[in-house]
């Protein structure tokens, strides 16, 4: 190039850039450009019967190799029919088995232009490998092209071929931007016919980026955006028969929760589990956080044992009363502690008498003659800070004056420990029911015995029941901001009695969990006012922090009546007041009738992962409104394999109520923490303790992706075959053992 000419000063174009070293034909069929060898094929008969773009997407993605396509409209339908014309009259002449099928192909168009565009249609593809020069290369790719001819040969009643003549020109034609023209035969299509083929209409998500990252079963990624303000509110359902993965979704949800993006904080979550599914979820957080916020995320597991005894009358530091929500909380358990067994509804006056109870046992041990007197020895913790600080207490302290020196002299620790003592208790509470204000109030019979006296003795029964509801707060997990409490072992199943249970421990459990969720600005006017700047900074920072409420295995606390009544009552309460809490909930179940028409409208995501019956389809369908697509998609759903969880998504947003078949893809090391497989527990927990849980991790995801079970059996295949003595051998051990001494370990432990 002349140095004077204005090319010497210019960037070079687009072909000398992207094709810098020539190309190199190999045959008459393909070309290598770059490095790459490249297969071109064009569609010499267009789809005979038009399919969505999609089948062909999702067939080519099965077929898991490299491919570019090219699908030309051209708008110039009416010069190409002018050309038909002539053909088919030259065709006419002449008498062929064919000849009746283009005539009929000819009058078919002739009509359809009456009404319709007709358009030029042209199709061209493309599969490549990286060459190099071997054998082995050269039959890779025309495996490829093979199998690529066969796609789109099944796409419609289609017809292709390799390209012959000029690879190159047809593999141009492949690429955006590099050429007008296009080597395949035009075919004249009507223009409907054409956009269905075109990929014009792929699933999308009103979200452009989210905290979690679903895909469509053709590999498209799904952004989904916890607490938009496309939604009015958070309130997530799953629904899914057993095995079917709801407790991997739920925890895939969770984690993503608490890892989103733009928070300064950890989330604030509270998981009711009925099972150790959630305690993956604490593992990994507690990995992440650093040595001082390990505390952040705890897993703990209730026992009706006086250690993990808990108070549902404490109360926010300083204050005498209950706030607002959590005094509806004490009546709506107060009630259904006193609902009888095997029916659906409280006596009358249950609900008034709870409420008179909790108030008149609240004004009783307040501040006066009535407030509980200062015992040494029962808190050690708080003697030990009262006599370092040398506080005046004589005979006639009380708990609540305990309680206020301490806060003084900046002790607020040690305060709501002290405090525990001075707010009353369910056996307390229960007792008012005898007061007389209470029974000249609600003095009605029932079977010839007062209210008062059925109220009183049900709460008696259930403090024998539950003992761990009966002492002063031991269980402290108030430091904690991601809790997993697993209910399992305080929540049986099978009678009217376990049920009760069971829904009296996914309340407590809310209480324990997430009762700070509940405290609003507004509230801080109700509380003492040396308690006041101190409350106000506190629920200041609570309110900017997003907070999650999750329940599984929901069905377990809503399937009786009286039951669901109060518990579907505290959800439904949380849920229509969710957005001022910045209160995410998450409720997952088996069925979708464990979820109460007012829940289910008030949803604005649901996930169903699987339905038992193709009645329990039917039921789905007409419950959320849905179309005989989705329904369809709920058919094909299957349990989780290599691939993830598949799922029908259904969101309800500001633009609309939007579903899709979707899956939840994890990496193996998520697997591995999210796993409750017997074997998988036993080996990963055991590497954990050997070489750090996030390395055990690793090593586990590169050596046993899709889980230890099978190596376990194998293992014990082998020793029996030995004669190895099988009630002191442990294949776990020997597992455990041969990845910690691994040359992988001592790599993930640098």
């Amino acid at each position: 190039m002349n140095e004077t000419s204005i090319g010497a000063w210019a960037a070079p174009s687009l072909a000398e850039q992207m094709v810098a070293g020539g190309a190199r034909y190999h045959g008459l069929s393909m070309v290598e450009v770059g490095g790459k060898l490249y297969a071109p094929v064009d569609v010499k008969l267009a789809p005979q019967e038009p399919e969505p773009f999609n089948n062909l997407f999702r067939r080519l993605m099965n077929k898991r190799m490299p491919y570019a396509l090219s699908i030309r409209i051209d708008s110039g339908g009416e010069y190409w029919w002018a050309a038909v014309k002539r053909g088919v009259t030259a065709i006419l002449r002449l008498t062929s088995p064919d000849s009746k099928r283009i005539s009929a192909a000819y009058a078919g168009m002739g009509e359809y232009a009456k009404s319709g565009a007709r358009v030029g249609l042209q199709i061209t593809a493309t599969t490549w490998v990286d060459n190099d020069d071997s054998p082995e290369t050269t039959q890779e790719i025309l495996r490829r092209q093979r199998e690529l001819i066969e796609v789109i040969q099944g796409w419609g009643s289609s017809d292709a071929h390799e390209t012959y003549g000029d690879p190159l020109f047809t593999l141009f034609s492949t690429m955006p931007g590099w050429t007008g023209q296009c080597p395949a035969p035009i075919a004249l299509a009507p223009l409907p016919d054409a956009l269905v083929m075109a990929p014009f209409f792929r699933p999308t998500m009103p979200w452009k980026q989210g905290t979690l990252m679903w895909r469509t079963p053709d590999g498209r990624a799904m952004p989904y955006a916890q607490g938009s303000t496309r939604q009015t509110s958070w309130v997530d359902l799953g629904i899914a028969p057993m095995g079917y993965g709801k407790s991997v979704t739920l925890s895939t949800i969770n984690l993503a929760f608490c890892l989103a993006a733009g928070l300064n904080d950890l989330g604030l979550l509270s998981v009711t589990d009925i099972g150790p599914s959630s305690r993956g979820v604490v593992r990994v957080l507690q990995a992440l956080l650093p040595k001082d916020r390990f505390h952040w995320a705890v897993y703990h597991r209730l026992r009706m044992v006086p250690e993990h005894s808990v108070n549902v009358f404490d109360t926010p530091l300083g204050c005498r009363k209950p706030l607002p929500n959590h005094r509806f909380y004490l009546r709506n358990l107060l009630t259904l502690l006193a609902t009888p067994i095997g029916e659906s509804r409280p006596y009358d006056g249950v609900s008034g008498i709870a409420s008179a109870c909790i108030d008149a046992a609240y004004d009783a041990y307040a501040d006066g003659a009535g407030a509980k007197p200062y015992v040494r020895s029962i808190c050690q913790d708080v003697d030990a800070v009262v006599d370092g600080l040398n506080l005046l207490v004589d005979q006639h302290a009380t708990w609540w004056e305990i309680v206020d020196q301490l806060f003084d002299a900046g002790y607020q620790h040690e305060a709501g420990m002290a405090q525990r003592y001075a707010v009353p208790t369910l056996g307390e509470v229960a007792g008012f029911a005898r007061n007389d204000k209470v029974t000249g109030t609600y003095g009605q019979a029932i079977n010839g015995q007062k209210v008062t006296e059925i109220f009183w003795q049900s709460l008696m029964d259930a403090i024998r029941a539950y003992p761990i509801m009966k002492e002063p707060t031991r269980l402290d997990l108030s430091d904690a901001r991601v809790i997993a409490l697993d209910i399992e072992e305080v929540a049986p199943r099978g009678t009217e009695d376990a049920n009760r249970q069971t829904a009296v421990m996914f309340m407590l459990s809310r209480h324990i969990t997430a009762s700070r969720f509940f405290e609003m600005p507004d509230d801080v006017i109700l509380m003492p006012e040396k308690y006041r700047e101190y409350h106000q900074a506190r629920i200041e920072r609570m309110r900017e922090v997003p907070k999650r409420l999750s329940w599984d295995e929901f069905h377990r606390a809503s399937q009786n009546q009286a039951v669901a009544d109060q518990v579907v009552g505290d959800v439904e309460t949380s849920i229509r007041e969710s957005r001022k809490w910045n209160l995410h909930i998450g409720l997952y179940s088996q069925n979708i009738g464990d979820f109460p028409p007012v829940l289910l409208s008030l949803a604005t995501s649901i996930s169903v992962l699987g339905a038992g019956t193709e009645k329990d389809v039917g039921i789905i369908g007409e419950e959320l409104g849905l179309t005989e697509g989705a329904v369809q998609a709920i058919r094909s759903l299957r349990k989780p394999g290599r691939s993830g969880a598949s799922f029908l998504a259904y969101y309800r947003t500001s633009d609309g109520v939007i579903t899709h078949k979707l899956m939840n893809t994890l990496g193996p090391q998520l697997l591995w923490a999210f796993s409750t497989t017997t074997e998988d527990v036993a080996v990963r927990d055991k590497l954990a303790n050997a070489v750090g849980y996030l390395p055990a991790l690793a090593l586990l995801a590169r050596n046993y992706p899709g889980g230890v079970k099978r190596r376990i059996e194998v293992l014990n295949e082998l020793a029996e075959s030995r004669g190895v003595d099988m009630e002191t051998y442990s294949p776990v051990n020997e597992v455990v053992d041969e990845l910690a001494n691994s040359a992988q370990a001592r790599r993930y432990a640098a």
